[in-house]
Parts: C-alpha cells; structure tokens; sequence
C-alpha cells in the first residue's frame, strides 16, 4: 500500500501544477544563456525536448519512435526535478491536438520512472475520500 502512495501523491501533485498553470509553459530565468537551452545534457532533457516539438497529431505520429527510443534509454535513478517535468509535459498532451495519436500513447506507455509508469488512465478513489475535521460529513 505504501509502493502506491508516493506514485499517486506525485501525480496528482504533478496534476495541480498543470491545472494552478493553466497548461501554459513557464518562461526560462532569463539568467540561462540560449546555447545553454539548446543542447539537452541528459536522456530526460533530450524527452523534454522532443515532447515539446510535439504540438498536433501529425508531429505526435511523427516524434512517437523517437520518444519510444528515449523512453528507453531514461535512467533509473533519474532527478526528480526532470521525472516531474517530464510527467507534466505528458498531461499538457491532453490540451493539445496531439491525444489521438495511437502511436504516442503506446510510446508514453514506455516510460518508466522509479516511481511507477505511465498506465495512459487516472484512477479516481472518490470513495476514499474522508473529510477533515474542517470539512462537512456527507
């Protein structure tokens, strides 16, 4: 039970941040230098990357084998800083023109984080739901 509680808490932290953004992507500190954004240094840089190319289902068809490629090759032990962007990144598909890509589902299905994987649903446990002190009963 404990295995399960650390992924579903970081997803639906994940969840809150794309809905308090709105879906919109946040600005660079403008202190990075543009080279220094152009070149992915890590496998889960080099994801965000191609995950941000993707905009609509031609490019989702077209970039799927090289996400699935990545997918691949994404460490382990990966920073969580890049494991939660990532996962952000793939709840923004769902806003873009790109979700009827079968290709890029099967393809985000293959990303593995340490955390759990990505099952292409969300399961709700609206019944274990249990009110605060604070909050009225049902």
């Amino acid at each position: 039970m404990k295995q399960l509680l650390i992924p579903s808490a970081l997803f639906l932290a994940a969840l809150s941040l794309v809905s308090c953004d709105g879906g919109k992507k946040q600005e660079q500190a403008p202190e990075a230098s543009s080279q220094e954004q152009a070149v992915p240094r890590t496998p889960g840089e080099e994801m965000l990357a191609v995950m941000l190319v993707v905009k609509d289902q031609a490019t989702a068809n077209a970039n799927a084998g090289k996400i699935r490629e990545l997918a691949a090759r994404l460490p382990k032990d990966m920073p969580h800083e890049e494991s939660v962007s990532i996962m952000n990144e793939m709840l923004r598909f769902a806003s873009r023109e790109c979700y009827g890509s079968l290709d890029l589902e099967d393809a985000l299905k293959t990303i593995k984080f340490d955390t759990g994987e990505y099952t292409g649903s969300v399961p709700l446990d609206v019944d274990g739901f249990e009110p605060t002190p604070d909050e009225p009963g049902k």
